[in-house]
């Protein structure tokens, strides 16, 4: 599993790297991303949602990053 973190908050005067709701998340299976970009060393946050990254908030991580893991029913 793969998680890739993206400081959303765009205002340089409030801006604060510490504030977790200032972040933004993606969970994707790395095995997914392998396969759809290979070797390729940056991504966006487009191509991490094209390539079926689940976008998440802080709070929302832990369950989303096990949900990732083991899909609803198995």
């Amino acid at each position: 599993m793969s998680m890739f973190c993206l400081l959303h908050h765009k205002g340089k005067v409030t801006v604060n790297p510490l504030d977790l709701d200032q972040w933004t998340f993606f969970v994707v299976p790395t095995a997914k991303l392998n396969d759809a970009v290979g070797n390729q060393s940056k991504i966006g946050p487009g191509a991490l949602r094209n390539h079926g990254a689940v976008e998440t908030s802080h709070t929302e991580l832990h369950r989303c990053f096990h949900q990732e893991l083991i899909p609803p029913g198995h």
